[in-house]
C-alpha cells in the first residue's frame, strides 16, 4: 500500500478524455494520486493548459471502490482504458478521513453524465 502525506492537498491540472468525440478538458487532481504510485490506474495525463475546463454540470466518469472496512467512495477515471476503468479488483490507495486506505474497484460504474442542455461543445485547441 502506497503512503501518502494525508495533509497534502497539492493539485495539479490534469487531462480527462470523454467518451465523445475524443473531447479532452482539463481538470483538476490531487498529485498524490496521479503522479504517485497508482498514476496508471487512474488514467489520463498531465494537462499543458490547452485544453478547455471541464464544462459546468458535466460529470466525470467514475468507478464503484470499496475499503474492507465497507466504505464505498467514487473515484473517477480519467480515460476509458486505465485499470480502475477496466478491470474488477483493481486496487488504490485513497485518504479517508485522515487515513490512507486501500480501496478495491467492485462491480459497478457510473458513465458521463451531460449536462441537460448539452450544446455540443467543441473544443477550441
Amino acid at each position: 500500500m502506497a503512503t501518502y502525506a494525508k495533509a497534502d492537498n497539492n493539485r495539479e491540472a490534469w487531462v480527462y478524455e470523454t467518451d465523445i468525440a475524443s473531447l479532452t478538458f482539463r481538470v483538476s487532481s490531487k498529485t498524490v494520486y496521479t503522479s504517485g504510485a497508482d498514476a496508471a490506474k487512474y488514467g489520463g495525463s498531465q494537462a499543458d493548459g490547452s485544453e478547455d475546463t471541464l464544462p459546468f454540470g458535466f460529470k466525470m466518469r467514475a468507478a464503484k471502490c470499496k475499503s474492507a472496512a465497507g466504505v464505498v467512495r467514487w473515484i473517477p477515471c480519467y480515460d476509458t482504458a486505465c485499470d480502475l476503468w477496466t478491470t474488477l479488483g483493481t486496487t488504490v490507495t485513497r485518504d479517508i478521513n485522515g487515513v490512507d486506505t486501500e480501496m478495491t474497484r467492485v462491480k459497478g460504474v457510473r458513465g458521463e453524465r451531460f449536462p441537460r442542455r448539452w450544446s455540443g461543445i467543441t473544443q477550441t485547441s
